[in-house]
């Protein structure tokens, strides 16, 4: 490091009586979130996109595993802090007098607290009025990064929320939905939603292991499934069968699992999946394999691999997970958002004790799909950008990749938006009521956005800059 660079040190504020109003563009410091299924140290764009900032006071460890990075979030759990410089004067090392240097100093305030103090300025009257009750920003912005996969899941819709949240106040802990799009940044793998009925016939036909899971416990079991699943009950048929499989006991579930990974290991791709051939065959055998080292003998190795869609993207391409789907990401790396709540129902790739069976039966939507309608496609936006904009109305995206030398007008939104650097460098020139100025954007910033501020994005290097805003109700 050169020996004029200035050393940073960070203060708090939490009186919300005299904080100052904030300018329309302001850096945030985000909370870091470390689980078992992230990446360890540096190979995790979490550690990366913070080290990137040195004001933010960022230190790792190389064997934790950083899982998420929570962005301009006012939930509690994970609020985000403003980040507001200052300067003093501080003596050099040796202590000369003479030898004064800038010290960069930071102020960080909560933004709940900010936004108690100007809640019509950094909400604006439109989300205000859509969501009187409410202090928050209406959507939970992360960077994730999976270095192995998270639990097979489904959320409540809001109508089964109120009802969860009545009944189980300690569980299901708010009223809200939560679905979610995501984003990749990298290659990334996940299952989402229920295979077609055609290719679920043909896995619990041609798979002896996955058969018996599915009837272990009816004492009729039908002859031709397909019709069992299309026909008459077709969807209280399937929950049955989901429901069997959840349900059948840790040996019945180790006894498959290890019958089917002998038969993996020991017989050609193709005889142990005689419905498939060639790669799938191949894709199928390693999908297998690979969620049983991750959650040895785990019910979910069965769900996920012959149940759910299997996905692999590549940086650009999104997915969309309504509200009641299921879905498991694998791995890899995203821009994830959401509506906020903390209800979610498990049962797969974690400890039985942490599952909810009869819920997530209740709960899950059996529609079945290929996995390319789980997509969510991108829509230009301006010269250099693409929206992803899901059918509710909490959260868009927007992705930009601005050229060296060139400028994206952004324009302003009715709602807040936080935004955040993965790449390059360039400044973010914003107008609003008036005033104007600009902020320095390089990898790992991350900004709040107050609703209505025009914005351009200047690339002094190729910039790849995401934003999270809320648009309005239609």
């Amino acid at each position: 490091m050169a020996s004029d660079a200035t050393t940073t040190t960070t203060t708090s504020s939490s009186s919300t009586s005299t904080l100052p109003k904030p300018p329309p563009i302001f850096q945030l410091a985000c909370p870091v979130q470390t689980y078992p299924t992230g990446k360890q140290g540096t190979s995790s764009p979490v550690v990366t996109l913070q080290l990137g900032t040195p004001e933010v006071n960022f230190t790792y460890s190389s064997t934790e595993r950083y899982a998420e990075l929570w962005l301009g979030s006012t939930h509690k759990n994970g609020p985000a802090k403003a980040l507001f410089p200052s300067s003093s004067s501080s003596h050099d090392a040796s202590g000369s007098s003479s030898s004064k240097k800038k010290k960069n100093t930071s102020t960080t305030v909560d933004i709940r607290d900010l936004i108690s103090s100007h809640r019509e300025y950094l909400l604006g009257k439109e989300l205000i009025r859509a969501f009187p009750d409410s202090n928050e920003v209406p959507f939970l912005f992360k960077i994730l990064s999976a270095g192995r996969a998270l639990a097979i899941q489904a959320h409540p819709d809001k109508a089964l929320g109120e009802k969860l949240h009545a009944l189980y106040p300690d569980s299901y802990v708010d009223t809200n939905h939560k679905p979610e799009i995501a984003l990749a940044i990298s290659k990334f793998e996940a299952f989402a939603g229920f295979k077609i009925v055609d290719e679920l016939v043909a896995a619990v036909d041609g798979v002896p292991e996955l058969r018996r899971l599915c009837f272990w416990d009816q004492e009729i079991v039908p002859r031709d499934l397909g019709s069992y699943l299309r026909e008459g009950q077709g969807v209280a048929a399937f929950k049955q069968m989901l429901n069997s499989v959840l349900a059948a006991g840790k040996q019945v579930v180790e006894e498959a699992a290890e019958g089917l990974l002998r038969r993996c290991e020991t017989e050609e791709q193709e005889k142990v999946f005689p419905f498939v051939a060639g790669e799938k065959a191949r894709e199928l055998v390693s999908l297998f394999q690979r969620t049983n080292e991750m959650y040895p003998k785990d019910v979910g190795c069965f769900v996920a691999v012959f149940f759910m869609n299997y996905l692999c993207v590549e940086p650009g391409e999104c997915l969309w997970v309504p509200a009641d789907g299921i879905h498991a990401w694998l791995q890899g790396d995203i821009i994830e958002c959401m509506a906020v709540s903390d209800n979610v129902t498990n049962v797969g790739f974690v400890p039985r004790e942490e599952r909810d069976r009869k819920i997530f039966v209740e709960m899950v939507t059996f529609k079945p799909s290929k996995a390319e309608e789980q997509i969510l496609e991108g829509q230009k936006w301006g010269k250099f950008s693409m929206r992803y904009d899901p059918p509710i109305h909490e959260f868009s995206i927007l992705k930009s990749v601005v050229p060296k030398g060139e400028t994206e007008e952004i324009g302003g939104f009715v709602g807040p938006g936080v935004t955040i650097v993965v790449e390059g460098k360039g400044m973010l020139r914003w107008k609003l009521g008036g005033e104007e100025g600009s902020v320095v954007l390089s990898k790992g910033k991350i900004y709040f956005i107050v609703p209505g501020t025009e914005t351009a994005i200047e690339s002094d290097e190729e910039l790849e800059v995401y934003r999270s805003t809320w648009e309005g109700i239609d």
